[in-house]
C-alpha cells in the first residue's frame, strides 16, 4: 500500500517527525487535493476529521494533519496541541467513518515540552473499495475542500467497485483458490508443485492483483514464494544425490569393474563413471532418487528402492547387478546406506522438509481466506 507521507516527507507515516510538520508550516504549503490541516479545539471535531478522511478515501488519498491551524482557509498557520490519545482518536474516527479502512495510518507526534500534548499525522491511501461515508454522508475531494457526492457520483463509484470486485473474483481469487486446492491435495503425494498460476496472474492481471487486501496479498505472495523455494531446493537435493552417488558408489568402485566388458558404454542407463553425464542415465538415477526422498521414513535397505515398480528403476537395478556382480551384497548395501545418509543428514534435505510443512500450514490458512473473500 502506497504512503501519501512519501510524497510530502519522503518517508513513511510512522517516521514523520515534528520537524517535518514545522517544515510544512515554514514553507507555507497550501492545502490541496491531497493535503488538509485541522486545528485542535477544546472539543475535538471528529466529524470534520472523518469528513476529510472519507473524501481522501473516495478520491486519490491524502494527508491530514490534526493539530495545525489554518489561515485564509488554506494556508498552515501554527501548531495547536491537543491532549487526546491515539486510541481515543482512532475509536472516534472508527465510529464516524463507515466502513472503516484498516489502511489508514495514524502517527502521534508528542510535544517535546509536554508529554501529555500531541498532534497527529493521518495518512490516507486511495481506497480500492470505495465509497466511504462520514456522519452518513459520502464525500469527495475538490481541490481545497471535501464536498458531498451527488447521487449519480455515489452510484458510479458503487458500480465501478462492484465490477472491480467481480473481476478480482473471476481473474484472481477463483484461479488461485483452484490452484491452491490442487497443490494441497496433490502435494500430500508430492506430485504437483508449481507457481505458474501465480506468475500468470502477475503478468496478465497485475492491476487487479494490487487491489486485493494487502494482508491477503502478502499471504498469497508468501505461499508462492515457498513453492518456488521448495522447487529450487528439490533441484539442489537432486544435485546432492548425484554428488553422493559419485562419492559413495562410483568413486569407491571405480577400477573394480571392467566397464567395457560388463556394460555397454552407449547404453542409455550406463553406470560407467566416464559417461556419468549421459542424460537418460541421470534421468534413471533421478527416479531412484525420488524413490528415496518420497518415503515417509528413511529406507532401510536398497531392495526397497530396487523393488519400486518404476520400469526404469527396475532396468537400472538389472544394470547395476550386471555391472557390479563381483561385489558382495553386503558391501553394496553398505555403500547404499552411505548414499542415503549423505542425503538425509544434509541441510538441504532438512530445509526441503521444513518448507513442505510450511506450505501445508500456510496453504490451509490461505484456503480459508480465499473461501471467505
Amino acid at each position: 500500500m502506497s504512503s501519501v507521507s512519501q510524497i510530502y516527507f519522503n518517508k513513511k507515516c510512522d517516521q514523520v517527525t515534528l520537524e517535518d510538520i514545522q517544515k510544512l508550516i515554514d514553507e507555507n504549503l497550501t492545502e490541496n487535493y491531497t493535503l488538509d490541516y485541522k486545528a485542535f479545539t477544546k472539543k475535538p471535531q471528529y466529524g470534520k476529521y472523518g469528513k476529510v478522511i472519507s473524501s481522501f478515501l473516495n478520491t486519490n488519498g491524502g494527508l491530514l494533519v490534526i493539530g495545525v491551524s489554518e489561515k485564509d482557509h488554506k494556508y498552515p498557520d501554527k501548531i495547536t496541541w491537543g491532549t487526546i490519545s491515539r486510541e481515543t482518536l482512532v475509536q472516534n474516527l472508527y465510529n464516524t467513518i463507515d466502513p472503516w479502512s484498516s489502511d489508514i495510518g495514524i502517527k502521534p507526534i508528542e510535544n517535546p515540552e509536554d508529554e501529555n500534548e500531541r498532534i497527529f499525522v493521518v495518512d490516507v491511501p486511495k481506497s480500492k473499495n470505495p465509497p466511504y461515508m462520514a456522519n452518513g454522508v459520502y464525500y469527495y475531494r475538490n481541490v481545497f475542500e471535501s464536498v458531498p457526492m451527488t447521487h449519480s457520483q455515489v452510484k458510479a463509484v458503487f458500480n465501478e467497485t462492484y465490477l472491480s470486485k467481480e473481476n478480482i473474483l473471476n481473474y484472481i481469487i477463483e484461479p488461485l483458490y483452484n490452484d491452491l486446492c490442487i497443490i494441497l491435495e496433490s502435494n500430500e503425494n508430492r506430485d504437483y508443485m508449481s507457481a505458474d498460476v501465480h506468475s500468470s496472474i502477475l503478468t496478465k492481471h497485475r492491476y487487479l492483483y494490487t487491489q486485493i487486501p494487502s494482508e491477503l496479498k502478502t499471504k498469497i505472495d508468501s505461499f508462492y514464494h515457498l513453492i518456488r523455494t521448495r522447487k529450487n531446493l528439490w533441484y539442489d537435493l537432486r544435485n546432492k544425490y548425484h554428488e553422493c552417488m559419485r562419492n559413495n558408489l562410483f568413486d569407491k568402485l571405480e577400477g573394480v569393474i571392467i566397464f567395457e566388458e560388463n556394460i555397454n558404454t552407449t547404453d542409455a542407463l550406463s553406470v560407467n563413471v566416464r559417461f556419468y553425464e549421459n542424460y537418460r542415465r541421470i534421468s534413471c538415477s533421478a527416479n531412484l532418487f525420488e524413490c528415496i526422498i518420497e518415503q515417509e521414513e528413511p529406507i532401510d535397505n536398497a531392495s526397497r528402492v530396487f523393488n519400486h515398480s518404476n520400469v526404469e528403476v527396475i532396468e537400472y537395478k538389472l544394470q547395476l547387478r550386471e555391472g557390479y556382480q563381483t561385489i558382495e551384497p553386503a558391501i553394496f548395501e553398505e555403500i547404499w546406506h552411505g548414499i542415503q545418509s549423505c542425503i538425509y543428514e544434509s541441510e538441504i534435505y532438512t530445509n526441503w522438509k521444513d518448507t513442505y510443512l510450511s506450505i501445508i500450514v500456510l496453504g490451509q490458512k490461505l484456503r480459508i481466506l480465499l473461501e471467505q473473500y
